[in-house]
């Protein structure tokens, strides 16, 4: 039986102190065998550590001497944290490509509930392909802080640079070095597929402190993890955040984006503070209006290079409890810009529906219609055909095109109509100023009678016929009659009838199957 041995580095990311409070390592393959990785540690702001990285038999290097970037400087009420990125290549010898990153070494913070002065871990699993690769990137609070007697919920941002699907969970013990999840009572702190943090801290104490260790895995095996804090809060005193647009947000590069952030505390007359962390380079946050609490800030964003960008939006009060939007943008690389080929035509929002009127009514306002497209940038252009008199047809149109070239339209017509003028494909009365007061009986008679009926009813069968129109072979039009708009076939047995106004409901009866007749006056 022949063995198999599956190369597996081992990475040491040291440490010293007991003031580590966060920690995330994801790495992105440059060339064939070269893998460039970020680090992002938090340290307690009072002594800041640093991240060894070691390749036994070939480097090591501490991130005390890579060029270190600020992510910024925070306070929350169990203390105040720095938070630090910095990036490092290496190229893996030899031909094996799977290799696994540890960062044991100690120690974390001792006042934590399950795991409080003991060893931390964060893994990362490397594979090398000729089509290169990369692991999850993610982005959480160093201190998160939770309200007490509360189901809390937290949507953690996570991306994966190459597009590829992922999913979270918590970490094991043997995997983060935290001997117990943490956990309130029977509750124990989870992590759906989606990475959405939940914790149900009914029976929390405030203050309480506790170490969370979620992995980040692809089903190719790739694997990276981030480690943070869990704090619990006087949901009393807790602010909230909301956003206007949700995340995960994709772009293109040179899209124009913009949302607002809006912070709420619950205390009146509390001001919060407006802080952010990992902002993308060339974006702006800005305080709207003057007021403390709540207020709004505008993020505006227009990328010009594709990449994952994860950040968040903090709002901070007096007790130093934050509420945090946690954003994640992918900018999308020209070539891969699904808009670059569209062939989708924009669809408007609502159909206007064509319409008649009277001269002297007025016209309605045109309608403000909207389009919604695949693909971001799409404009609506209206243009109408007005009338030279008071009659005819208004014709307006709505054209939808996108940044591809792709239109649709829609158009309404609007049908003016004159009260004392025949409408539509009919002919005018030869009399369009008649007067007779003409009627169609609702009494059920033998023809034999009608003559009887009109005149018990006051007048006398009438005598309409097509002389009445201008063109006898029109036998159905519309005419203009004081009291009833009225059409005969040629005789008293079968008509139609209009109610009376210019466009009136339309009834036809067969005058000698239901034994009606139509009268007039003298």
């Amino acid at each position: 039986m022949k063995a198999t041995l599956l190369l597996v580095l081992y990475f040491v990311i040291l440490a010293a102190g007991s003031h580590f409070r966060f920690g995330h390592i994801y790495y992105n393959q440059t060339a064939e065998r070269t893998v460039e990785f970020t680090i992002i540690e938090g340290w307690r702001s009072t002594q800041t550590g640093k991240l060894c990285l070691e390749v036994p038999f070939e480097f090591r290097t501490c991130t005390d001497i890579l060029i270190r970037t600020l992510l910024g400087t925070f306070t929350v009420s169990s203390g105040s944290y720095t938070l630090l990125s910095s990036t490092f290549s290496h190229t893996f010898s030899g031909t094996s490509t799977t290799f696994q990153v540890t960062s044991i070494d100690c120690c974390r913070t001792t006042n934590l509930v399950n795991a409080g002065g003991l060893n931390y871990n964060m893994l990362t699993d490397i594979v090398l392909s000729s089509s290169f690769t990369s692991s999850p990137i993610a982005l959480v609070p160093p201190v998160l802080q939770f309200p007490i007697s509360a189901t809390a919920s937290y949507q953690m941002p996570v991306s994966d640079p190459q597009g590829d699907s992922f999913s979270c969970r918590t970490s094991t013990p043997v995997e983060s070095l935290i001997p117990t999840i943490a956990q309130i009572g029977p509750n124990k702190i989870t992590v759906d597929s989606d990475c959405t943090i939940r914790w149900n801290t009914n029976g929390g104490t405030v203050g309480n402190l506790y170490a969370v260790n979620i992995a980040l895995e692809k089903s190719s095996g790739i694997r990276s993890s981030i480690d943070f804090i869990v704090e619990l809060v006087d949901p009393a005193v807790a602010p909230q955040c909301s956003s206007d647009v949700p995340s995960p947000i994709t772009l293109n590069i040179g899209d124009n984006f913009s949302a607002t952030f809006t912070g709420t505390d619950p205390v009146s007359g509390e001001n919060l503070v407006l802080s952010s962390v990992n902002l993308p380079s060339g974006s702006t946050l800005t305080k709207l209006g003057t007021s403390s609490n709540p207020f709004s800030a505008s993020f505006q964003f227009s990328p010009t290079t594709a990449d994952v960008y994860i950040f968040i939006i903090y709002f901070t009060n007096s007790l130093n409890v934050q509420a945090s939007c946690p954003v994640s943008i992918t900018v999308n690389s020209l070539e891969d810009n699904p808009c670059n080929d569209d062939a989708v035509a924009p669809v408007f929002a609502q159909t206007p529906s064509n319409i008649v009127i009277n001269c002297s009514d007025v016209i309605p306002p045109p309608l403000n219609l909207t389009a919604t497209d695949n693909c971001p940038g799409v404009t609506v252009v209206f243009s109408s055909i007005s009338l030279p008199n008071c009659s005819g047809v208004i014709t307006r149109t709505w054209i939808a095109t996108d940044n591809s070239s792709n239109t649709a339209s829609v158009s309404q017509n609007i049908t003016i109509v004159d009260n004392n003028q025949c409408v539509g494909t009919c002919y005018k009365c030869k009399d369009t100023t008649l007067t007779r007061n003409i009627w169609l009986t609702t009494t059920s008679v033998a023809y034999t009678n009608a003559t009887a009926l009109c005149q018990l009813q006051g007048g006398h069968v009438a005598e309409i016929t097509k002389a009445d129109f201008q063109k006898p072979n029109q036998l159905l039009g519309k005419c203009s009659i004081k009291d009833a708009w009225v059409i005969t076939m040629g005789n008293y047995y079968s008509c139609m009838v209009f109610t009376k106004g210019p466009i009136g409901s339309l009834t036809q009866q067969n005058c000698n199957l239901q034994k009606r007749v139509i009268c007039e006056s003298p």
